[in-house]
């Protein structure tokens, strides 16, 4: 059958995050003569590079592209000039932490001493995927 996959990461982007690839496939081998065209802009509405593996005797289209920045994406889809059914797909790429997971512990947290050392604790498990900064002003 001809279309694609609703499910993958690159269309519904769950768990993905700037700088992720975000990938999908169209399959395209019973929709008659065309090729697929893919397009896909950021949240500032630029295009973005994609990488497109399209293997003509197999009907597929293995379609990437990377996300730089939070936001929503405009990925449009055509075929033999024609739009795809649900095409174009919008992607909010979100970050996908829970911060209320995050514990903290330590006295460096509440007193600290010039010329003293201290410590404290941040415990991300369970938290989602993210990259932890820490500033001490």
């Amino acid at each position: 059958s001809s279309g694609i996959n609703q499910q993958s990461t690159g269309i519904t982007g769950e768990g993905i995050l700037p700088g992720d690839p975000a990938p999908f496939t169209i399959s395209y081998k019973e929709a008659g003569r065309g090729m697929p065209k893919v397009e896909v802009y950021g949240p500032d509405h630029q295009p973005l590079n994609i990488v497109e593996d399209n293997d003509k005797k197999e009907g597929l289209c293995k379609v990437e592209y990377q996300p730089g920045v939070f936001g929503e994406y405009t990925v449009r889809i055509t075929y033999a000039g024609l739009p795809l059914p649900n095409s174009p797909y919008k992607i909010n790429i979100k970050p996908t932490v829970d911060v209320n997971k995050i514990k903290t512990e330590g006295p460096g947290l509440t007193r600290c001493k010039v010329d003293e050392p201290t410590w404290f604790k941040v415990h991300t498990g369970g938290c989602g995927k993210g990259e932890l900064n820490v500033q001490i002003l």
